[in-house]
């Protein structure tokens, strides 16, 4: 018998899934679950995932050693909330912030996998001259500013595409803030 294997659609949760299995014989009939163990492997994270099935001694099937792939899908994506990078009026500096500083946090044993960072930035900084990149293996972001002018406050916001192999594409938000410099106090007079 050339079995036929079926799986049932799983996501990822963190658990070892062991999604519903149907097997099915050469003319469509379904096989007692009598008949075969089920094995699985590679069914932790999202990816490909094998399920193999092995006849069951003494059983009416010879089923040994048939196999299917199946597909564990990402999760959604965690909410993530704003971060935020304060640069100084009138300073030409470069400014770097982690980024995996802002991934939400996640509860054991759930895990990101493989995270990347996009170098890709999407900005809306106004005036100025601001040259963003991230590093995608690391994710600080860096941020070369010369903001002329003596406005405070948040000015713009830099948002950063975070790749996972276990969950969906996360959105990372920075709101960018302006602060000026602070005076020092011998230049008051003490006019009175």
């Amino acid at each position: 018998v050339t079995p036929t294997i079926e799986v049932e659609p799983c996501t990822y949760t963190s658990d070892a899934l062991e999604p519903t299995v149907t097997v099915k014989d050469d003319i469509g009939n379904i096989i007692d679950q009598k008949e075969y163990e089920i094995f699985y492997s590679n069914n932790t994270n999202a990816g490909i995932a094998t399920v193999t099935i092995k006849d069951v001694e003494g059983g009416n099937y010879v089923l040994s050693g048939a196999s299917k792939t199946f597909e564990i899908t990402k999760a959604a994506a965690p909410a993530a909330e704003a971060g935020s990078l304060t640069i100084t009026n009138g300073l030409h500096k470069t400014y770097s912030l982690d980024l995996s500083a802002l991934l939400p946090k996640l509860t054991a044993p759930c895990n990101y996998g493989t995270i990347t960072y996009d170098r890709k930035v999407d900005t809306n900084l106004g005036v100025g001259s601001f040259i963003t990149l991230v590093n995608g293996k690391t994710g600080e972001l860096t941020l070369e500013a010369n903001r002329s002018g003596t406005d405070e406050g948040q000015f713009g916001t830099i948002t950063v595409t975070v790749s996972t192999s276990n969950y969906q594409d996360i959105i990372l938000t920075i709101n960018v803030i302006a602060k000026n410099r602070i005076r020092s106090e011998e230049h008051t007079s003490e006019l009175q």
